[in-house]
């Protein structure tokens, strides 16, 4: 099941951007972060990606990437039936048997690195993006001592096992098996931006912004007098690492806890007991009805949050749906004022589900095309390249 990234360009009297269809299993839409191109050609992007194997989120992945694939490339190095090299520059090559005298005086092993460096190319070539893993490097960071770097390999090198390999993951819809080429391609993973260009990104604000302009397709928006309001639906899923999640999450989470009537009330009786004591739950995600309208008079863009949806656990059990405006009248605890604030600022990873209250389906280009013609005379989709 294949869907679409998005990002927006720019905002004017036309907002001209494309959307095109990838290899990835959720629709992610950006159209609210501001980061506009200044030209159409193309531009040729170098970016790492961090990838640490204690940040990847068991629950809804379902498997940990760096565990998993240190793991079969180790084999497949033992087997001599890949080459690895000392870094990404590949001046020098490392020798299987080097890599154990590492492992010996080090006393680390190569299946125990906790950090992966996914290097890729990014080509913007006119409001298309087309991207390209170049290799990974395996790193074992350490707390007081330098951080051993075991070697960069190609994804031309591997590419058999990226193709044969599998792991039990979950791609958004459901559990399944998942080929590591697919992991790879959708980035089935939880993430953060390390490098662009040669330059290492240290401020987490600025890396989620690369992350956005980068990773997420371009939608295309055309407003007019007749035509000057999108509803968006979007979800907003729960991560391992807290200090990821937006507050929100942990004010309804804790509002729930302590104010358990109001969580049996709210729905939570659809799934435990009463009688059986406190029930242990997660607010696992969010789902955002949000309306765009375009002022083609003041030039303008507003974005007003109109309803939101709580779902429970790895399942995603629906707890319930309400509009905005009621939120403090159904639940007196939580702060409408800081929700909206929170909903608007965009700090955290969105996936979109419907444009205009039509579900944007997964399958390809043309599963794409059918379900977006329906949304509105103002979406279409482009041809382009994925790999």
């Amino acid at each position: 099941m294949k869907p679409f990234y998005h990002n927006y360009l720019s905002l004017g009297r036309n907002f001209i951007v494309g959307l095109f269809s990838n290899k990835i299993a959720i629709l992610i839409l950006a159209i609210f972060i501001f980061i506009p191109f200044k030209s159409t050609q193309a531009k040729l992007s170098e970016v790492t990606l961090s990838v640490s194997r204690e940040n990847q989120d068991l629950a809804t992945l379902g498997f940990n990437f760096p565990e998993y694939l240190s793991y079969v490339v180790f084999n497949s190095l033992e087997n001599s039936k890949s080459v690895i090299y000392e870094d990404h520059k590949k001046n020098h090559r490392i020798k299987f048997d080097q890599i154990k005298r590492m492992e010996r005086v080090l006393n680390e092993h190569f299946t125990d690195v906790n950090e992966v460096l996914v290097h890729q190319k990014v080509d913007f070539q006119n409001f298309r993006t087309i991207i390209k893993t170049i290799g990974f490097s395996f790193i074992k960071k350490r707390k007081n001592e330098q951080d051993i770097l075991f070697g960069y390999i190609d994804a031309v090198d591997i590419e058999e096992i990226l193709h044969s390999h599998s792991v039990d993951g979950n791609d958004g819809v459901g559990n399944r098996k998942l080929l590591l080429q697919d992991v790879v391609d959708d980035r089935a993973f939880n993430y953060s931006v390390k490098n662009l260009d040669g330059k290492n990104i240290e401020s987490s604000a600025k890396a989620r912004k690369i992350k956005n302009k980068l990773y997420n397709p371009q939608l295309d928006y055309t407003f007019d007098e007749e035509n000057s309001e999108k509803l968006i639906t979007y979800e907003i899923l729960r991560s391992q690492n807290l200090t990821q999640n937006p507050e929100i999450f942990n004010s309804f989470q804790e509002y729930f806890q302590k104010n358990l009537e109001e969580f049996y009330n709210a729905g939570g009786d659809m799934y435990y007991d009463v009688a059986k004591g406190d029930p242990e739950f997660v607010i696992s995600k969010m789902e955002i009805e949000e309306l765009l309208t375009f002022d083609v008079n003041q030039n303008e863009l507003t974005h007003a949050p109109k309803k939101l949806g709580l779902f429970l656990n790895r399942a995603f059990l629906p707890l319930f749906k309400l509009t905005l405006n009621k939120l403090e009248e159904e639940l007196p605890g939580i702060s409408k004022e800081e929700v909206i604030k929170a909903l608007l600022a965009k700090e955290f990873t969105y996936l979109v589900v419907k444009v205009n209250g039509v579900p944007v389906y997964e399958g390809g280009k043309e599963g794409a095309e059918e379900s977006l013609s329906f949304a509105a005379d103002w979406l279409k989709v482009n041809q382009t390249n994925s790999n």
